[in-house]
């Protein structure tokens, strides 16, 4: 039996419906049995810690600590999914605060797109879908989950199917992949939509990419969000996702007016996240592909 099958049809599935504090309570439960199982993952996740333990200082007690916390934090965010399809902004409530949603509103003024800038940090679909039920319409672009994705295999591609599509449900937007067409990216930002892009996320056949100031080196940053910035007037806002205990806090966050200055002050608030609970970072096991030290 495959084993995501497994995990998804017989620990995430039935316990999603317990309430919501006993299923982040199980999740967390499956984090750890995770991070005693995956060796390998763990061993990078300690080892990127060590890359960066100049910026980011640790005994070796605590980088173990930190990767062990990781995955608890990922099996919490698998939980979210399951969870997903049943949210509603009462239940939402129960789960997720959000701050500074006036900050979306004021980016939205005068009929101007808006990029909401995130990165893998934390429970970011939570956010998401809260701005969402909150009547504030968002779409996203995202990688392919197609078969044209040879690195996922079918398992993965119908769970993240199912996780887009149900987050953009209650998000209400366009979902844009990176194998479509992205004239339609620009025609949605030309026409005032919102739209989510992820900062950090890595794939090796991206093209251009802009080095920026990251925990004492430097993050090799695809440099697209600025670039479609400048071509279709969009403002930039920031949008993080912050465990606390099983519930999350969304914050938004003003961005500069100049892309590239925006750019860089996004990878500079992901940093300081970082800096405060590192094991939100879902990007660790790739560091070395994504980071080099100066």
């Amino acid at each position: 039996m495959n084993g995501l099958w497994w995990r998804h049809n017989l620990l995430f599935r039935p316990t999603s419906h317990l309430p919501a504090a006993a299923a982040y309570r199980v999740a967390s439960l499956i984090g750890r049995r995770d991070a005693r199982r995956q060796a390998a993952t763990h061993g990078a996740i300690v080892n990127a810690f060590r890359m960066v333990e100049n910026a980011l200082p640790a005994t070796a007690c605590q980088q173990q600590r930190w990767a062990n916390a990781s995955f608890g934090m990922m099996a919490r965010e698998s939980m979210d999914v399951f969870r997903l399809g049943r949210l509603t902004a009462h239940t939402a409530a129960n789960v997720l605060s959000l701050e500074g949603l006036e900050t979306l509103d004021a980016a939205r003024t005068d009929g101007r797109g808006v990029i909401v800038v995130m990165a893998h940090f934390g429970r970011l679909i939570m956010p998401l879908a809260g701005i969402g039920l909150s009547g504030r319409r968002l779409g996203m672009l995202t990688m392919s989950v197609d078969e044209d994705n040879q690195a996922i295999s079918a398992l993965e591609r119908r769970y993240l199917n199912r996780k887009i599509a149900t987050l953009l449900g209650h998000m209400g937007g366009e979902w844009i992949s990176l194998n479509d067409d992205l004239r339609k990216l620009h025609r949605a930002l030309a026409q005032g939509a919102s739209m989510v892009m992820l900062l950090d996320a890595w794939m090796p056949h991206f093209g251009r990419h802009v080095q920026l100031p990251f925990l004492g080196g430097r993050l090799s940053v695809p440099s697209g969000i600025a670039r479609i910035a400048r071509r279709t007037g969009a403002r930039l806002v920031y949008c993080s996702a912050h465990e606390q205990g099983w519930r999350i806090l969304g914050r938004l966050r003003p961005l500069s007016d100049a892309p590239d200055e925006a750019l860089a002050q996004a990878v500079h608030y992901l940093e300081s996240d970082i800096r405060d609970t590192p094991e939100q970072w879902w990007q660790w096991p790739i560091l070395e592909r994504m980071w080099s030290p100066v």
